[in-house]
């Protein structure tokens, strides 16, 4: 069973990991850890219930990621999950096709305009009569073009909409900054939420001398292929060389709790917003 568990695992090197994890920009960490934290609880034998109106839609989502799964399992396993280059990313942490990606700002793109269409929800009209409503001066689509304030919409938690903000362009920068501030600290008072933290450079060299894309990995690997690996072996794969700290509780119960920690969307979020700010 040992010998099964450690022929499995052939594909993995140490020192590539070592090697590549070093190398990795902030950028690249973040991206790295999202492509991760997308599959990390993901099981592609549970498929979740389907909502009968969208059923088709969701289905097809499903066999998409179920696609992308294995696929990387698959880099995983040849090495490139761990290589920028290969994932087509640029040392900004960011995918060479998303050209105008910002993170914190989310478009509609014409895909989601046309599902949003096709299931009679932006009010029975089609994508470019949306469209056209957005460029034009009908009240219910507000045109910015000419315009000297920004609206912005503020949702609750049932993602109805709570109130709007209207920042006046005309503003110095530090009183638009200040007030913004300000209604952020107040709304988060009155909804009870913390900002989360975000990773720093710091965390970076630590997760490297952890050597946690190493476990992520492995662990990824081993749910995929059904392996059933305890802590020992884990330590013997993972933490060969080391003989002043105990292996085994780390696997055991460090390696867990950072997985946990930073497998997390909104800290990932946070550090990707963050970093889009240097």
């Amino acid at each position: 069973m040992v010998e099964d568990v450690f022929e499995a695992l052939k594909w993995f090197s140490i020192d590539k990991y070592d090697e590549a994890s070093k190398a990795l920009t902030y950028g690249e960490w973040i991206y790295l850890l999202w492509i991760r934290c997308d599959f990390w609880d993901f099981n592609p034998e549970n498929p979740p219930v389907w909502n009968k109106k969208f059923a088709a839609i969701q289905k097809n989502m499903w066999e998409q990621k179920k696609s992308d799964y294995w696929q990387f399992i698959d880099k995983i396993t040849n090495g490139d999950a761990i290589n920028p280059s290969s994932l087509k990313i640029n040392e900004s942490g960011y995918d060479d096709s998303v050209e105008d990606y910002c993170p914190g700002i989310f478009k509609i793109n014409a895909s989601y305009l046309q599902f949003l269409a096709g299931n009679n929800l932006i009010d029975g009209m089609s994508n470019d009569e949306y469209l056209d409503r957005i460029h034009s001066n009908d009240p219910k689509y507000i045109d910015t073009k000419n315009r000297r304030v920004i609206d912005i919409e503020i949702e609750n938690e049932d993602k109805q909409s709570d109130f709007y903000v209207e920042i006046d362009l005309n503003a110095k920068d530090d009183v638009i900054f200040d007030a913004l501030r300000k209604l952020i600290s107040i709304e988060r008072r009155k909804r009870g939420i913390t900002p989360v933290k975000y990773i720093t450079e710091s965390d970076i060299k630590k997760f490297s001398n952890l050597r946690l894309l190493h476990y992520l990995d492995v662990m990824l690997f081993c749910k995929a292929k059904s392996l059933n690996i305890n802590n020992v072996i884990l330590s013997k794969v993972l933490y060969p060389d080391e003989y002043e700290a105990n292996p085994v509780e780390r696997v055991r119960k460090t390696m867990p709790e950072l997985a946990k920690t930073v497998m997390n969307g909104n800290l990932l979020r946070a550090s990707e917003y963050k970093f889009s700010l240097k």
